[in-house]
């Protein structure tokens, strides 16, 4: 199983299947769907409001970001990603 397995709603309350950006690197903020799935990926105390998870092309969570990191420490982590 993979974060592309997950269907969410989008801001009108569409569903939208998260197997529609596959091959795309996402930075994904932690929501009710799909939270149990990101804890079990990178365990640890993960702080409900505005964590942040940088998944990879394969729908892989390869890191874990905490809601006071400023955008600007992502940034590395993302190019890096998104070299690959």
């Amino acid at each position: 199983m993979n974060l592309y397995d997950f269907t969410v709603k989008d801001n009108k309350g569409n569903d939208v299947s998260l197997s529609e950006y596959k091959g795309k690197v996402l930075l994904v903020v932690n929501t009710a769907p799909v939270y149990k799935y990101l804890k079990e990926q990178i365990p640890g105390r993960i702080q409900w409001n505005f964590a942040k998870f940088l998944i990879d092309k394969e729908g892989n969570v390869v890191a874990r970001f905490a809601p006071s990191e400023k955008p600007e420490t992502l940034v590395k982590s993302i190019e890096s990603e998104l070299s690959k």
